[in-house]
């Protein structure tokens, strides 16, 4: 039998819950809802800590049980009023795991977060050519 990847949207009594949507349309219209996908966006110091629904699976035709579906990443300031990815990503399966991630993320990552700090222009030094 071959995996396909699969589409989920959010529903369930909690609206956390992961539920198979083969319908394109319906999934479409659900997803085009950024909002319905966002389960957290925390600001730690000078990071963006992003938690989102993606709405496919991600596991990529891998032999594993559970679909990939919640992904948290952490952005850092760059200087320009805009975030670049500062080199931290998890991805998980539930909206619970999502959570357990985020929470362990900013307090026990902050110093290692910190060798990708994107310097503002003010902080760069041009040298002067000789």
């Amino acid at each position: 039998m071959t995996k396909t990847v699969g589409k989920y949207i959010l529903g369930g009594h909690d609206g956390h819950t992961a539920v198979p949507c083969e319908d394109l349309i319906q999934w479409a219209t659900w997803f085009e809802n950024a909002a319905n996908r966002r389960v957290r966006l925390t600001q730690v110091g000078p990071y963006e800590v992003s938690t989102v629904f993606l709405g496919l699976d991600h596991s990529f035709l891998r032999d594993i049980d559970s679909p990939i579906l919640f992904e948290t990443m952490v952005f850092a300031e760059n200087g320009d009023n805009s975030l670049e990815f500062a080199g931290e990503c998890e991805r998980c399966s539930t909206w619970d795991q999502a959570i357990i991630e985020r929470i362990r993320k900013p307090d026990d990552q902050i110093e290692e977060l910190e060798q990708f700090k994107i310097p503002k222009k003010e902080e760069v030094k041009e040298e002067e050519p000789e």
